[in-house]
């Protein structure tokens, strides 16, 4: 996670924070943001927000979609899947309470004329707040997660071989299967036109001409100015983790190996070994986390793996 950095949104966060504007800086006609100013107070207890947030906060501070844990933040593969919340390529984050579609169950959201390019990561609908929630070069406060833009571009192992490929999280997007009869999907190809409509021909690790395979992901070109890498010892989007991290005695220069595993490594600044070398999971100042219970407040959110607050 380098500049800027991740974080699933929502916009509780935005209300539990004393003094703020939670709308969408006055979003296009049309948008519903995804929380107001104002909170209440449930009768168990539990905090709220306007009558059109689906989120709330439980007295024990985890953040809930109605009564319970979101559906990307629940432990469970809702879909049946095989893939479970972080890992499931269509959860952008643990307020995400729709794990089978890149839908997110907030009212709008990533839909209509905004759809396209407004950012799904910060909990709400509308690009009013994109440029603080969504590209902001400070890790602590940015909804991008580790290996996407604000756009929803995200490297992700969309054929499962160990390398990453930019593809556009939207639509019907999905992990690429083996390939077989019936389908091109999963299939080899080096042209889009060899593949079934409504494929594309993705070429593994972004390499034009190389290893293409028919994919219902649309690859895609990010916005270095907003990407937020996927580094080495991150937790990253849909499971992805880098490869080429190096190993023992081939760790970057800097970077302590670990042969003893994660006792060789500096626990107070974060670092965990991955692959023979300490790495930190998030940047300095940064809470690691599993759960958003690990977070210092319930203002933050835990996502792919870092505490973030929304601004």
């Amino acid at each position: 996670m380098r500049l800027p950095s991740f974080v699933l949104g929502l916009a509780v966060v935005l209300a539990l924070s004393p003094g703020c504007d939670c709308d969408d800086d006055a979003p296009p006609p049309g948008t519903t943001p995804g929380m107001d100013s104002g909170t209440t107070t449930g009768g168990d207890g539990s905090i709220t927000g306007s009558l059109d947030s689906p989120f709330t906060v439980s007295p024990g501070g985890e953040v809930l979609c109605g009564d319970t844990p979101c559906a990307c933040d629940d432990g469970m593969d809702n879909d049946g899947d095989g893939n479970t919340d972080d890992e499931d390529i269509h959860c952008f984050g643990p307020l995400d309470d729709d794990e089978s579609s890149f839908a997110t169950g907030i009212p709008g959201d990533n839909e209509g004329a905004n759809g396209s390019f407004e950012c799904p990561f910060d909990g709400n609908s509308g690009p009013g707040n994109d440029n603080d929630a969504c590209c902001n070069a400070d890790p602590t406060m940015n909804a991008t997660p580790n290996g996407c833009d604000q756009t929803g571009c995200c490297e992700i192992d969309a054929n499962g071989n160990g390398t990453g490929e930019h593809v556009r999280a939207a639509g019907t997007c999905d992990f690429a299967p083996a390939c077989a009869a019936g389908s091109t999907n999963g299939c080899p190809c080096s042209d889009t036109a060899m593949c079934d409509a409504g494929q594309f021909c993705v070429f593994d690790d972004d390499m034009a001409g190389v290893g293409g395979f028919c994919s219902t992901c649309e690859p895609c070109m990010p916005d270095l100015m907003c990407k937020n890498p996927c580094d080495c010892g991150e937790m990253c989007f849909s499971g992805f983790e880098r490869p080429g991290c190096g190993g023992t005695g081939t760790c970057p220069v800097g970077v302590t190996e670990c042969p003893g595993g994660d006792g060789d490594c500096n626990a107070a600044a974060g670092e965990a070994c991955v692959s023979g070398c300490c790495y930190a999971s998030c940047p300095a100042g940064v809470t690691p986390c599993t759960v958003n219970a690990d977070c210092p407040t319930v203002a933050h959110v835990c996502v792919t793996g870092c505490c973030v607050l929304i601004n």
